[in-house]
């Protein structure tokens, strides 16, 4: 959200109780004054919305200064139909399990030819921990389904498997230098993390969890 050369259209949460994770996402975008930036509430599933839930729980989303879209995969779609009639392309960034896919397909398909899809999907030659056997990767574990509406739907798909973002954490000086001089939103992201740690079993006193975190 600090890069220049990225316009974010609209935050649209995933999976479990997405309410809960709209208050979380509300909470940093007010925190860092990025209440300009859209959120839309996605599909609900069975799962908790997480430890970090506890962070922002003290927000109430109907205060969120800018807009709430009860309906976040219509408001993803709107999104795209208008950068289509623009002649641009929407980059979708999914960090998620893919549970708001099947519907944001089977109600808009024809969004597909507006659109592009770059992914934190799947284990290819290397599983959790950089183990060297492949491992069923928690966004596609949790509806293989939804992630293969993703994956054949006809778009651009680009993916970061556990290949390539499973082992990257940061520690030592350069942490320490994060720490002692980070911008707020920088700020904002570690709290959260130092309040996700109490109640996951890691230890962030001297490096980072994995940056999917």
């Amino acid at each position: 959200v600090q890069n220049p050369d990225v316009d974010v259209k609209l935050i649209l949460t995933a999976t479990g109780d997405t309410v809960a994770r709209a208050m979380i996402v509300a909470k940093f975008l007010t925190e860092i004054n990025r209440t300009d930036i859209p959120i839309g509430v996605g599909v609900k599933t069975d799962l908790p919305a997480g430890p970090l839930f506890g962070w922002a729980s003290d927000f109430n989303l109907s205060h969120y200064p800018g807009q709430v879209y009860m309906d976040g995969v219509a408001a993803a779609a709107s999104v795209i139909t208008a950068s289509m009639s623009a002649g641009e392309t929407i980059q979708i960034i999914a960090i998620a399990p893919c549970n708001n896919f099947p519907s944001l397909l089977s109600r808009f398909p024809s969004i597909v030819k507006g659109a592009a899809v770059h992914a934190m999907s799947g284990s290819i030659y290397r599983g959790y921990g950089n183990s060297t056997t492949p491992a069923a990767e928690y966004n596609v574990r949790v509806c293989p389904t939804c992630a293969t509406a993703m994956y054949h739907a006809g778009w651009p798909v680009a993916i970061t498997p556990l290949d390539t973002c499973g082992t990257v954490r940061l520690g030592g000086a350069p942490y320490d230098k994060l720490l002692a001089g980070m911008s707020r939103p920088a700020w904002l992201l570690t709290q959260s993390l130092l309040y996700w740690a109490k109640h996951m079993p890691v230890d962030v006193s001297a490096t980072t969890t994995i940056w999917y975190d």
